[in-house]
């Protein structure tokens, strides 16, 4: 996909009319791209419902709706598929200002010094503008309200900044604080145009969007070649997580997988059936394959406590392959029995519940990737 969808392709000056399914086949598109995962329009029905509950599917049932709505609601669509863009918030601009101190003089010198870079590097995709020497360029005050920025920086492709100019400049003048301003405010201002309904830079998606019912049927999708569980889903898991007690039980193997494997593990994943109860193998790196097992790890998503059944039948598989260790993985917890048992017995068995699970995930979430970052 190459750009968003067709009713927002140029900003509104003020209001326009809208109907449910408009707004359903807008946001699904928004989140097609911008996320890169294909929601079923009826997913969108809650975010809808609370900033327009009254609004129906047909024509005459559609309701005006200014710019600044749509932008907000734009936002609320990303942040619950789990746009990892969204963390700075709906105005990341006012975000960088604060987390500068809320100090202007520094804000208002760091967006100047951007903006001339924007002048002297082209990089302005609507207002091209010839090469020329820093004391002949525009570079004005234009930051009356921090926490704003104008058209000209939003519109510029900040992939062709000369970025160690600014740096340059901004550390002579004003020491490490212009360094860090800098690094915050060229995030905020690509956050913003990120999250703007109507930015004009170009989003182009290598991936096809991922079909987000598989997360939950099992469905089987194109998975990158060195991945297990797609970030994108990740994400969305991150900003959802009473949603991980409710995803494929063998998605919940590949996301455990996912995790050990960016721990820096080798990870063996079991065919997911017939597998003697050991879904995951890990290794300190596939040469150590030869060996048995570092740990063995048997995957639960399921609501009830893992039960002393479990645990007794993990053990003896770790006692069967020669493993270092056992672990429980799941979205609940151990039954009290259970873990009485494991610590009786004096079994080698660790337990990763609901809670550890949501850790992951929250660690595993990277601001700026996935398919679609800037």
């Amino acid at each position: 996909m190459e750009s968003d969808a067709s009713m927002v392709d140029d900003a509104p000056v003020g209001g326009f009319g809208v109907t449910r399914r408009l707004l359903r086949e807008e946001l699904a598109d928004i989140v097609g791209v911008r996320v890169g995962l294909a929601v079923d329009v009826e997913m969108l029905d809650p975010i809808i419902t609370a900033t327009l509950p009254d609004i129906g599917p047909l024509p005459e049932d559609g309701q005006p709706m200014h710019a600044r709505e749509f932008a907000g609601l734009t936002f609320q669509a990303l942040t619950a598929f789990g746009d990892p863009w969204t963390q700075l918030g709906s105005a990341p601009l006012v975000t960088a200002f604060y987390d500068l101190g809320a100090r202007r003089e520094l804000f208002v010198t760091v967006m100047n010094e951007i903006h001339l870079q924007v002048h002297l590097d082209n990089a302005n995709i609507h207002s091209p503008h010839t090469h020329a020497e820093p004391s002949t360029c525009f570079t004005p005050d234009y930051l009356p309200i921090p926490g704003t920025i104008d058209s000209f920086v939003h519109d510029a492709d900040l992939e062709k900044l000369d970025r160690a100019a600014i740096q340059a400049r901004l550390n002579a003048s004003l020491g490490d604080q212009g360094m860090r301003g800098c690094e915050k405010l060229l995030t905020a201002v690509r956050t913003a145009q990120r999250l703007d309904p109507w930015s004009k830079i170009q989003r182009e998606s290598t991936q096809s969007p991922l079909p987000l019912r598989d997360l939950f049927s099992g469905g089987q999708w194109h998975l990158a070649k060195d991945a297990r569980f797609d970030q994108r889903l990740i994400n969305f898991l991150a900003a959802n997580l009473e949603d991980v007690d409710r995803i494929h039980w063998r998605q919940f193997e590949r996301l455990a997988a996912e995790y050990f494997s960016r721990q820096g593990l080798y990870v063996e994943l079991g065919p997911g059936g017939n597998d003697d109860g050991v879904d995951l193998r890990l290794w300190s790196d596939q040469r150590s394959r030869t060996f048995p097992p570092l740990v063995i790890v048997q995957c639960k998503r399921q609501h009830s406590k893992i039960s002393k059944t479990v645990v007794k039948a993990l053990w003896a598989d770790v006692c069967a392959e020669g493993a270092g260790r056992g672990l429980v993985v799941t979205t609940s917890s151990v039954a009290p029995g259970a873990k009485k048992t494991i610590e009786a017995r004096g079994y080698g068995l660790d337990v990763a519940d609901g809670a550890a699970i949501r850790r992951w995930l929250l660690e595993l979430r990277t601001p700026g990737t996935g398919a679609t970052s800037l």
